[in-house]
C-alpha cells in the first residue's frame, strides 16, 4: 500500500469538497443578490487544483501499480528459486506454481489495486462526517446519519457474498486440477483408453464450477440491485429533509446542494467499502508467492548455517495426505557419516527429506542442525548447505558443463574425471537426457551436488531404474566422500549396497530405528 497514492486521493477528495462549497456560495449569493465574483474565483481555483491533483493521482497510481507488480512478480520468481527450490522433485509442483502464476493477475486486480481505494473510502467517510459536524447544522447531521444506514446493507450482504466467494475459491483448484490431469496425462489416458472416464470427471467439475460461479454472481446481482434501490431511497429521504429545512427557513438552496451531494458521496463510499472488502477477501494469494518470506518480521532471529556436525530429531511427528508417517520420532544423524533409510513405498521417506529441506514445515516436535532449531535457519542458506539428489534427474538442453555449473567459464575437468563422465565433456546434452544413459544422468546429478560442497547430502531413491553395477557405482561415489552427512532413502536394496553405508536405519510404522546389516542379510 502506497502512502503517497492515498494522500493524493485524499487531497482530491478535499478539493472536491471545496468545489461543492464554491457551488453552495454561488447559489447562496444568487438568492441573496450578493456579488458572485469571489465565489467564481474560488471555483476556478478549486477546479484548477483538482485538475493538477488528478494528474498527480494518475502518476502516483501508475508508480504504485508498477512497483507493486514488480515486487510481487519478483518475489514470486525469487521464491521459486529459493523458498520452494526443494519442491522441484514433487510431481504436483508444476501444477501448483502454474495455478499460483495464473492468479497473479487476479491478485493485482482484486487486492493491490483495491486496497488503497478501500482505505480512502473509509477515511473519506470520516472526513465527510467531520464536515457535517463542523457545519453545526442539525439537518446535515441527520442526513449523514441517514447515509450511514448503508452500513446496514454492508452488514447483511457482505458475509453472504464472502461465503459464496470462498466456496468458489476452495473448489477452483479441483477444476484446474481436472484440466491439468487431462492435458499433462494425455499419453497415459490414451494408453489405457481412459478418455471417457476423464472427460466425465472434467464435465462434472466444469458443471460444478459453473454452478458456483452462478451462485456468486446471483448474490452480487441481488446486492447491486438492493444497493441501487437503497441509494435512491436514501437520496429521496435526504432531499425531503432538505426541502423541509428550506420550508422552515433553516436551510438555503446552496445548503441543499452541498448537503445532498455530501450525503450521496457518503452513501457511495459506504457501498464501495462493502464491494472492496469482498473483492480483497476473494483473493487467497497473500502467501509466500506474493510477498517474500521474512521470518525476521515475526520476531524470529534467522541464523546462518555453519558446518553441520549433527542433525537431531526430537519427538517429530508429521503426516502425508492425512496419514501419519512420522510418529514422535527422535534420532541423531552424526557428522561425516552415511545413512541408508529403508522403508516401503508410502512409508514417509520422501516426507522426511522434505522436513530437512524445510519444504514441509507442517510438523510437531523439533529438528536441530547442530544446536540450532531448523525453524530459525534461513531457507536460502539451507538450500546452499544441503545437496539434494531426486529420483529423476533433470537434464537441460545444454552442454555438459552448463548442466553441472550453469556457467561456461569454470574448468571442471577434474570433477568430470572423478565421476567418470569425462567422455561427455564436449557433448551437447538433449533435453531430459535423451542421448545419455540413466547411469550417466545420475552421475551428472551427483557432480552438480558435490561441486557445491554440501554439508548434508540427501538422496531420494537414487538407484531406481539402474542396474546393479550402476547402483553400486553411484553409492560408492556418494559414500566414499566423508565431508558431509549422507542420508539416502530407498525401498530397493541389496546386501552389497548396504555394506557401503555406515548406518542402516528403518522407517516403519512411523518410527526410525537402526538395524544391523547382518539381520537384513538374514532376511534377504
Amino acid at each position: 500500500m502506497n502512502i503517497k497514492y492515498i494522500a493524493v486521493m485524499l487531497f482530491n477528495i478535499v478539493a472536491g469538497m471545496l468545489y461543492l462549497l464554491s457551488i453552495k456560495g454561488v447559489m447562496d449569493s444568487i438568492v441573496t443578490e450578493e456579488s458572485l465574483f469571489q465565489w467564481f474565483v474560488f471555483m476556478a481555483v478549486t477546479i484548477t487544483a483538482m485538475y493538477f491533483i488528478k494528474k498527480t493521482e494518475i502518476n502516483a497510481r501508475e508508480s504504485y501499480l508498477k512497483a507493486s507488480e514488480d515486487k510481487i512478480t519478483g518475489n514470486y520468481i525469487n521464491n521459486i528459486f529459493s523458498y520452494d527450490s526443494g519442491l522441484f522433485y514433487s510431481k504436483s509442483t508444476g501444477d501448483h506454481l502454474s495455478y499460483i502464476s495464473n492468479d497473479l493477475d487476479a491478485y493485482m486486480e482484486n487486492y493491490v489495486k483495491i486496497q488503497p481505494l478501500y482505505c480512502v473510502s473509509i477515511i473519506a467517510c470520516v472526513i465527510y462526517a467531520a464536515a457535517a459536524l463542523i457545519s453545526g447544522k442539525l439537518f446535515s447531521l441527520l442526513m449523514i446519519g441517514v447515509s450511514l444506514l448503508g452500513l446496514l446493507m454492508m452488514k447483511i450482504f457482505s458475509p453472504i457474498q464472502e461465503k459464496r466467494q470462498d466456496e468458489y475459491i476452495k473448489y477452483r483448484p479441483v477444476f484446474v486440477s481436472c484440466i491439468k490431469d487431462y492435458v499433462a496425462g494425455k499419453r497415459e489416458i490414451s494408453q489405457y483408453s481412459a478418455g471417457t472416464f476423464f472427460m466425465k470427471k472434467f464435465h462434472s467439475a466444469a458443471e460444478e464450477d459453473g454452478e458456483r460461479v452462478k451462485r456468486v454472481n446471483a448474490v452480487k446481482d441481488i446486492s447491486r440491485s438492493v444497493d441501487v434501490v437503497f441509494f435512491y431511497l436514501i437520496a429521496c429521504v435526504n432531499y425531503s429533509i432538505c426541502a423541509y429545512g428550506i420550508y422552515k427557513g433553516q436551510l438555503q438552496v446552496g445548503d441543499m446542494v452541498f448537503l445532498t451531494q455530501l450525503s450521496n458521496d457518503v452513501t457511495d463510499y459506504i457501498s464501495n467499502i462493502s464491494r472492496y472488502k469482498i473483492m480483497m477477501n476473494s483473493v487467497k494469494l497473500k502467501d509466500s508467492f506474493s510477498s517474500a518470506s521474512k521470518p525476521e518480521s515475526q520476531g524470529i532471529k534467522i541464523k546462518k548455517v555453519e558446518k553441520i556436525k549433527k542433525i537431531e530429531l526430537k519427538e517429530v511427528t508429521a503426516a502425508y495426505e492425512e496419514q501419519r508417517v512420522l510418529n514422535n520420532v527422535s534420532y541423531i544423524f552424526e557428522g561425516n557419516q552415511s545413512y541408508m533409510i529403508l522403508g516401503k513405498s508410502g512409508s514417509g521417506k520422501s516426507t522426511f527429506l522434505q522436513l530437512l529441506l524445510k519444504v514441509n514445515e507442517n510438523y510437531l516436535g523439533d529438528i536441530y542442525f547442530n544446536e540450532t532449531n531448523l525453524k530459525y535457519l534461513n531457507k536460502t542458506d539451507i538450500y546452499d548447505a544441503i545437496g539434494y539428489i531426486p529420483q529423476e534427474t533433470f537434464i537441460f538442453n545444454k552442454s555438459l558443463k552448463e548442466n553441472i555449473t550453469f556457467e561456461e567459464s569454470e574448468d571442471i575437468t577434474d570433477l568430470l574425471r572423478e565421476f567418470h563422465i569425462e567422455h561427455l565433456q564436449d557433448a551437447f546434452l538433449l533435453g531430459n537426457g535423451e542421448n545419455i544413459s540413466q547411469g550417466e544422468r545420475k552421475r551428472i546429478d551427483i557432480a552438480r551436488n558435490i561441486r557445491k560442497t554440501p554439508k548434508v547430502l540427501l538422496a531420494d531413491e537414487i538407484t531406481a531404474s539402474l542396474d546393479l553395477a550402476n547402483k553400486l557405482n553411484v553409492i560408492n561415489m556418494l559414500t566414499e566422500n566423508k565431508s558431509y552427512i549422507l542420508i539416502s532413502v530407498s525401498h530397493d536394496y541389496t546386501y552389497e549396497m548396504l555394506q557401503m553405508y555406515d548406518h542402516i536405519v528403518e522407517l516403519k510404522d512411523g518410527k526410525l530405528f537402526e538395524v544391523e546389516k547382518d539381520e537384513l542379510y538374514k532376511k534377504e
